[in-house]
């Protein structure tokens, strides 16, 4: 089904000439796109702040991606029966340089919609086989360490080959790192996606 987002400015009260009307209209088709679609948003002075606060939480998110800012931490996964650790959930964090620690119900959904969250994806990916990599080298248990991807990623496809070359690079066993998939990333076309499932395992 087609659906249509409209983002509404009024002339004179939101901009006295085409350019700044035009701006304002598409500043409010953001919001109404952010807002699921199939809407209308009649903009206001605040929306300009908010898509401006936006705008430059994702570029800082960019730049944050592959350096110390972003890291892992590691919640464990205890086996209720016998009180020991079965395995780790890698959770992304960002420590921003003058923000501080930004909560990840902040910058996940930045990272969705700008398509960030394929990178961001990817460099856990690398930290969680590193770390891996490390603790087995201090001669540490190893545990499998479960890593939630996005339906962005799993939706461009290969994301066997990101794995394998990954633990490859880190002499990680593959079977140590859990993909962590939603259902509805499978379903949206789920005759590509169980193949990619299949090689996955």
């Amino acid at each position: 089904a087609v659906t249509v987002s409209i983002g509404i400015s009024m002339y004179p009260e939101d901009g006295l000439d085409p350019e700044v009307l035009l701006k304002h209209a598409d500043i409010a088709l953001y919001q109404a796109k952010e807002q699921g679609r199939n809407n209308h948003q009649i903009f206001s002075p605040d929306m300009n702040v908010r898509v401006m606060e936006r705008v430059a939480l994702e570029q800082a998110l960019r730049h944050a991606i592959g350096t110390e800012q972003l890291f892992v931490e590691y919640q464990p996964i205890v086996d209720i029966a016998t009180g020991c650790i079965a395995g780790l959930e890698a959770l992304a964090r960002w420590r921003h340089p003058e923000l501080g620690l930004v909560p990840p119900v902040r910058f996940i959904p930045v990272a969705e919609q700008s398509g960030a969250i394929v990178e961001l994806g990817t460099s856990v990916l690398r930290q969680v086989a590193a770390q891996l990599a490390e603790w087995s080298a201090d001669g540490l248990p190893v545990v499998p360490v479960s890593i939630n991807v996005s339906s962005q990623q799993f939706a461009r496809g290969r994301l066997q080959d990101l794995v394998e070359s990954t633990a490859r690079e880190h002499g990680v066993d593959p079977s140590f790192l859990c993909i962590e998939i939603t259902e509805s990333a499978v379903m949206r076309d789920i005759d590509q996606h169980l193949g990619q499932l299949h090689a996955l395992r």
